[in-house]
């Protein structure tokens, strides 16, 4: 049940609201292509009136949110989307072999959304080394 006071919604049960919160951020980070958590749960709880105070839901359960929400809304885009990224990343992967490349981030949770970066953790001595095989093959870096 919610209720309101001086433009504060309270809701029944705590874990109401977290849920709420949970499914609003899911969306914005659909929507808008947020990958931080605590911005979107944040920004979620605002939009939902909901108070300073409320209890905010945790990253793996917005996390699980998001995917629901993508197999929902998205169904068979998601699924190809998915594919595509995991073949980009495997095909980059193999030009890094030799740096133990691993997946890491939103498409090795299957958290995958229009905007989902593929991202890898390569293993080397020293950065420069992987800059310089980044400029051997005409990549771009981008850092973060």
């Amino acid at each position: 049940m919610k209720k309101q006071r001086g433009g504060t919604q309270y809701f029944a049960s705590a874990e109401h609201g977290r849920i709420l919160i949970s499914e609003e951020a899911a969306r914005i980070m659909d929507q808008q292509g947020i990958r931080d958590f605590h911005m979107a749960k944040t920004k979620a709880a605002r939009r939902l009136g909901l108070g300073k105070r409320v209890s905010l839901p945790t990253n793996r359960e917005i996390e699980a949110a998001l995917q629901q929400r993508l197999r929902l809304f998205d169904g068979d885009r998601w699924s190809a989307r998915c594919r595509m990224l995991w073949g980009l990343a495997t095909m980059t992967m193999e030009m890094f072999v030799s740096y133990e490349p691993r997946v890491v981030g939103a498409l090795l949770r299957g958290s995958v959304t229009e905007k989902t970066p593929v991202e890898l953790h390569l293993f080397a001595d020293t950065p420069e080394d992987i800059a310089d095989c980044f400029a051997k093959n005409s990549i771009c870096l981008l850092y973060t």
